[in-house]
């Protein structure tokens, strides 16, 4: 038998024996509880959101059928199959089974008609379940569990490592990488330029130090700079070796004179070092520290404008506190955002049948059948207090003037109540 290249010892014995299983035995573990979570979630999915999505397809069903009953006009057959109808009626006006006949087969058509519409309504719901593209994905997140299960494979489960991608701190990496993606590819192609000029400049003028295995022509040549130079230690790692013969210069004439050109080999090694793999790599590394710090004054500043100026109605704090009820009770109050936000996903989950008035505005606004969305039904830079509090302080006098005018109109009632049931009660005396 064949014995392998490489030496098994105690410690690979004792890990494939003994580790290796335990090891198999967590990760189906945390498949099943993988897929159990991402069962749970998808089942979530379902019940909250699958009827939002059947009841936007319907919806949609039910716009399309509308336009086209106005926009399509009666067929050739059908009305030739009116007539028909009117013809037989009329040659047989006093033959009551004729006519009965005759209902009952629209009766049909129109059963017919109605299981035909069901039937097409039901496939359009499916349809646009199918070509949802939330719904795909947890699907998608539940098939990879299942099949990391099934096949006894938890390389399968790795899918769900891609939610990681749709959290708060992944998600500022991410934006950080990919808002200056193309200045980090400018300055990588600009880099690959000036590494393929360094590379022709070194073989012209160190060919002989080159070594032929790594740079046998340019294309290799430039691959192995690629690879090696800025992983490993500069382009000394394609250049080679000084034989067992090499000195040290003694002189600058020994330096710069003779065919180990020492001097332009050490300038033109420290040059590239310095270019490549210290500025190049501190620019992208720059690029990305911008749009790190970029980020964080973007989050600052609309933290700062959430806790200075009203969310929905855009006035600012220093208008509120002077003419309002006070910014805090004006955001909590007056305009909560989570009041607007409750009031849309009513609207949302709510029948359009059953909508009033200035529902069907907002929702019309909010949820357009063409067109961009439409935001000016909220208030803006205005509320009951401040848009017109000359008004709310004169309307706050009249009520004042009025309370103390009911009061003394109570008084003069009371008054003559008492002189009424005086005279009442001596009438009755009197009479008795």
């Amino acid at each position: 038998d064949a014995q392998p290249d490489f030496v098994i010892t105690d410690a690979d014995v004792y890990a494939f024996e003994n580790v290796t299983p335990y090891v198999e035995w967590i990760a189906r573990i945390m498949s099943w509880i993988n897929l159990i979570t991402c069962s749970i979630r998808f089942f979530a999915f379902l019940y909250s959101e699958m009827p939002i999505i059947v009841r936007r397809a319907l919806e949609d069903a039910e716009e399309e059928a509308e336009e086209a009953e106005v926009s399509d006009e009666a067929s050739p057959e059908e009305l030739q199959e009116e007539q028909m109808d009117v013809v037989f009626v009329e040659n047989h006006g006093q033959d009551a089974g004729a006519v009965e006949t005759v209902t009952k087969s629209k009766a049909e058509v129109d059963e017919g008609e109605v299981k035909r519409v069901g039937h097409s309504q039901g496939w359009q719901c499916f349809v646009a379940g199918c070509l949802s593209p939330a719904i795909q994905y947890e699907c998608a997140f539940t098939l990879f569990p299942v099949l990391a299960v099934v096949t006894d494979e938890p390389l399968f489960s790795i899918y769900a490592l891609f939610e990681i991608c749709s959290w708060k701190g992944s998600k500022t990496v991410i934006d950080a990488i990919v808002i200056n993606f193309a200045k980090m590819a400018q300055a990588f192609l600009l880099g690959l330029l000036f590494m393929y000029t360094w590379m022709v400049l070194g073989m012209v003028t160190l060919r002989q130090q080159h070594d032929d295995d790594l740079c046998s022509n340019m294309f290799q040549c430039f691959m192995t700079y690629l690879f090696k130079t800025i992983r490993d230690n500069g382009v000394r790692e394609v250049l080679t070796e000084p034989g067992a013969d090499f000195k040290f210069p003694h002189n600058l004439y020994d330096a710069f004179v003779g065919t180990d050109l020492f001097v332009w080999r050490l300038l033109w090694d420290i040059m590239f070092q310095i270019i490549f793999i210290y500025i190049l790599l501190a620019i992208i590394t720059g690029i990305v520290i911008d749009a790190f710090g970029a980020l964080k004054e973007q989050k600052e500043a609309d933290e700062d404008d959430l806790k200075s100026v009203c969310f929905v109605c855009n006035i600012d704090r220093f208008t509120a506190d002077q003419s309002g009820i006070g910014f805090d009770k004006h955001v909590k109050f007056e305009h909560s955002p989570k009041c607007y936000l409750f009031f849309l996903i009513y609207l949302q989950r709510k029948a359009p049948t059953s909508m009033t008035g200035q529902e069907r505005y907002v929702y019309a606004r909010v949820w357009p059948e063409a067109g961009a969305k439409d935001f000016r039904w909220l208030p803006r830079e205005e509320t009951f207090t401040i848009h017109k509090g000359e008004e709310v302080d004169e309307t706050l006098l009249e009520v004042q003037r009025l309370n103390s005018e009911m009061l003394k109109l109570h008084t003069k009632v009371d008054t003559n109540h008492a002189a009424l049931a005086a005279a009442i009660a001596r009438i009755e005396a009197s009479i008795s």
